[in-house]
């Protein structure tokens, strides 16, 4: 083997033993440490320190937590924040009438003065994040109380000189604790919304899946006070100065480049044992599917009677539907990777490492069959948290605690005025009951039908009694008669209520079966429930923080990140396409072509805007394609989970390139086991994002306030590449000054770039080592040649 097929070798073995599957959502201060040597070597570009920074400004200064739920990213010097259509959809919808459709017809503000106030939205920056283990784990039994206690003690140390707010969390199960600096900021503006027909085109049958053509975004501006601090909504407030923007890139990348997302993952399990996703393959997840499924029967239908309705349950229904597809999902991957049999055969070598060493025997040696234990005898408390937690937030809104359980504690207390504001609640709900009565009906047949049917009978409310069965036999009848003669379904009945004195509406309300129903609902909800889950899941962390210290001890080189709970994460991979079953082969990106393969008029998921149909027949793309081609969206290897919605995808260089929006339906499954085969994060391409507010809006101040990176001049590319090529073939030819191959390569590639003087001495170079080779004596004289043509021209 020759010494550049050798080096090219070991290049391509480095990158086999040392690149890692693209698993796993890293904190950003332990990026410098764990993982940045890695992400070089998959192409990325710029320092740790332009990654995080507790000292400098730093991607971190650019990444906003959105509300809790999502993630946005700052790419303006004015507070512009782009994140998902989806995220910003309740606010779009708060500001929508049937007059003024915005998630019909899309927003646009086109000027600062009609940036709408967004009520009850917030971002957050993390400004810092800090390792504060020590201080928390003061010992090694420390009880959950001290922990506590420590936490608060740490918090005010932390907080003593700080105008940050501050959380600290727990990783892997209790054992580490970090710090959360954060900056919060109230005043949070409405600047741009594409129509749902763009901004949710495909909505429930696209969710989720592969190939897609959602320009899933929207674009919001912060807001601060004339010192540029966070502050409440005010008209003398202005635009805020962030300390960090991130350019965004007109360059495009394809397939093979290095994609990394920056972002807030909800939630990931991946130490979850065999018994755990055998519960959640087999009974959890079911029972959420079925309840979410019920519940979409409803919303889906009276969502068609009006566009009041429409708009009224627009937000309700995007949110149950989503994780309705997901719970199916992750389900579907989880069977297709084998995720059981891989986590017991994993267990089996745990279990025999563990039996192998004395030490971790007595530690250890029977905490797999605890764990087995603990799940078998949790299995039915966890299947009536499942089915009650969607009843009460997917399914009967207006049965959640905090509607039901002040009117009861106000009747035993007996205090009017809190019964009264109680019964103002409810009315706040059902003060449209004239055209929703028949929906509230629908959604109690369906959801309570479920419920009933598969928990256990001590999770059964007791004002059924012996009655389950008659009351399930004749559902629509007995619903439809409870709702009726409730005195909480109506505005005129609620108004007697309130009017009554305490001790006649208590009277009337113990005969009130629908109340009745809910009560019990909430009590069981409350006082069994909740307890029961709260012991079995404490018991369940306690079990697993002494399963990760197993593995851990067991295996003391390997490398883990922390689940995903919500706070600040970079994952990394490339761009990908995929091939999720046999036969079946996806492309990495999507283009406008797609748009109107799937354009069908009138229709609810895929009808298209006349202005997008013209501007896409006539490529009126403007700067925003790629040879004529307007790309949509793609998919990379990038693990991400929710939370991650909104999270910029950022190249190697640190350019926005897209907004993260969704992962395929296979790919669910990585909350639970990460598959570099099957999983997929799904991007809306940045170009499309400019196109849409640009060239469809309008609305070109706001892509004018970015600093927008240009494509590159493809001969300077082509440049770079081949002073790139002469460097690596120069530090070779330093080592093996022997070797012909090496001086003509670089001789050709010294021509490429014009150096024809360069190029020539290398070809003689190759010649004299190899004198019999007729190409490189070929190339020698052609040179040669070239270089006298040019000295006579020049004479």
């Amino acid at each position: 083997m020759n010494t550049s097929k050798a080096f090219i070798f070991l290049l391509f073995l480095f990158k086999v033993c040392f690149s890692f599957a693209d698993e796993g959502m890293w904190l950003p201060n332990l990026i410098k440490a764990y993982n940045y040597s890695d992400m070089q070597s998959k192409g990325l570009m710029i320092s740790a320190e332009d990654l995080y920074s507790a000292n400098k400004s730093s991607l971190n200064d650019a990444i906003a937590h959105f509300n809790g739920g999502c993630t946005a990213e700052v790419v303006s010097n004015k507070g512009l924040i782009l994140t998902n259509h989806h995220c910003g959809y309740s606010q779009i919808a708060a500001h929508s009438t049937p007059e003024r459709d915005y998630l019909k017809d899309g927003f646009w503000a086109m000027s600062f003065n009609e940036e709408l106030k967004c009520n009850n939205l917030y971002v957050d920056f993390i400004r810092q994040i800090e390792d504060v283990t020590g201080s928390i784990l003061t010992s090694t039994n420390i009880s959950q109380k001290e922990i506590e206690q420590n936490i608060i003690k740490r918090k005010a140390e932390l907080t003593s000189n700080s105008n940050y707010q501050l959380i600290i969390k727990p990783f892997n199960y209790g054992k580490k604790y970090f710090a959360f600096f954060i900056e919060r900021f109230t005043d949070i503006r409405l600047v741009g919304a594409p129509p749902s027909a763009v901004g949710k085109f495909g909505f429930d049958t696209d969710n989720w899946v592969w190939p897609r053509h959602t320009g899933d975004f929207s674009v919001f501006r912060i807001y601060a006070n004339k010192n540029n601090r966070a502050a409440s909504y005010n008209t003398s407030n202005v635009p805020y100065k962030p300390l960090k923007s991130i350019p965004v890139s007109l360059e495009g990348v394809k397939e093979g480049d290095f994609t990394m997302v920056y972002g807030f993952p909800g939630t990931t399990e991946q130490h979850l044992t065999s018994y755990a996703v055998d519960q959640k393959i087999n009974h959890t997840n079911p029972a959420r599917i079925l309840m979410r499924e019920k519940a979409l029967e409803v919303i889906n239908a009276t969502m068609l009677e009006s566009t009041e309705k429409k708009i009224h349950l627009s937000s309700h229904q995007s949110s149950v539907s989503n994780y309705w597809k997901k719970f199916k999902g992750e389900n579907f991957g989880l069977k297709k990777e084998n995720a059981i049999g891989k986590k017991i055969q994993f267990e089996k070598q745990l279990q025999a490492k563990i039996d192998a060493n004395p030490t971790l025997t007595t530690k250890y040696g029977s905490l797999l069959e605890k764990i087995k234990a603990h799940y078998d005898s949790g299995k039915d408390i966890e299947i009536a948290f499942s089915y009650y937690v969607e009843l009460f937030y997917s399914c009967l809104g207006y049965a959640r605690p905090k509607y039901i359980n002040p009117i009861s504690q106000s009747l035993a207390k007996e205090n009017k005025v809190e019964f009264n504001n109680s019964l103002k609640m409810m009315e706040n709900i059902f003060i449209k009951a004239a055209s929703y009565n028949e929906y509230y009906k629908s959604l109690l047949k369906n959801s309570i039908k479920p419920l009933l049917n598969n928990v256990d009978l001590k999770y059964i409310p007791p004002c059924l009694g012996n009655s389950k069965d008659e009351f399930l036999n004749d559902i629509s009848n007995k619903v439809n008669l409870l709702m009726s003669e409730s005195y909480l379904t109506s505005k005129e009945k609620i108004d007697k209520l309130s009017k009554a004195k305490l001790k006649k509406a208590k009277k009337l309300l113990k005969k009130d079966g629908f109340y009745q129903l809910l009560l019990d609902l909430n009590t069981i909800w409350s006082t069994k429930i909740i307890p029961e889950i709260r012991i079995h899941r404490s018991k369940t962390n306690q079990l697993m923080k002494q399963y990760v210290t197993a593995i851990e001890e067991a295996y003391p080189n390997k490398q883990d990140w922390y689940d995903a709970n919500g706070t600040l994460r970079i994952s990394y991979g490339e761009l990908a396409g995929s091939t999720p079953k046999d036969g079946m082969e996806y492309k990495a990106f999507t283009t406008t072509d797609g748009i109107l393969q799937k354009y069908i008029p009138g229709d609810r998921e895929y009808d298209v805007p006349e202005k997008l149909i013209s501007l896409i027949k006539a490529k009126d793309f403007g700067k925003y394609a790629e040879d004529g081609v307007m790309k949509v969206c793609f998919t990379g290897t990038n693990h991400t989970t929710g939370g991650n919605s909104g999270s910029p995808v950022l190249n190697k260089k640190g350019h926005l390139i897209g907004i993260n929006f969704d992962r395929s339906w296979e790919s669910t499954m990585s909350d639970v086991m990460f598959s570099d085969n099957l999983c997929r994060n799904i991007t809306v391409d940045i170009r499309y994002v400019l196109f849409i507010i640009d060239k469809y809006a309008g609305c070109k101040r706001l892509v004018n306030e970015m600093t927008i990176i240009e494509k590159e001049d493809p001969l300077k590319i082509k440049r770079a590449l081949l002073s790139r090529e002469i460097e690596i073939l120069s530090n070779i030819i330093e080592t093996s000054p022997k070797q012909a191959d090496l001086y003509f390569k670089r001789g050709k590639a010294y021509y490429e770039l014009g150096k024809l003087d360069k190029s020539l001495e290398d070809y003689e170079k190759s010649v004299e080592l190899n004198p019999t080779n007729k190409a490189y004596i070929k190339q020698r004289d052609k040179i040669q040649k070239i270089i006298t043509q040019i000295k006579s021209i020049r004479e």
